[in-house]
């Protein structure tokens, strides 16, 4: 008898684990705050590569809005399409002496 209480036990706290879930948070109001930050400027790189203006744009604008964010479109997950998309619009390479020097050729 004692053991076919034992899973109703389980149930009956995994109800109450559910119910106290919602009112706990995981973050607090600063590291909220981070997060919403963080996914409007995710939202706003992501529009910049999606953005066709950027096309219209002088190449020395280009550049800079490549060699700025690229590191931070590479921590979104998205590096390489957006190596790829700058690629389109004639960048080729970082400028000397910047953060990094790597040639964005295509390997063959």
């Amino acid at each position: 008898m004692a053991l076919g209480l034992i899973p109703l036990g389980f149930i009956l706290a995994a109800i109450i684990c559910l119910g106290i879930r919602r009112s706990l948070r995981y973050f607090s109001p600063q590291g909220l705050q981070a997060v919403a930050q963080c996914r409007s400027f995710n939202s706003y790189l992501h529009s910049l590569q999606r953005n066709n203006s950027i096309k219209n744009s002088a190449m020395q604008q280009k550049q800079d809005i490549f060699t700025r964010y690229l590191p931070y479109a590479t921590s979104f997950g998205w590096g390489n399409s957006w190596i790829r998309k700058f690629q389109q619009l004639g960048i080729t390479s970082l400028p000397h002496g910047s953060w990094a020097s790597i040639n964005l050729q295509p390997i063959i």
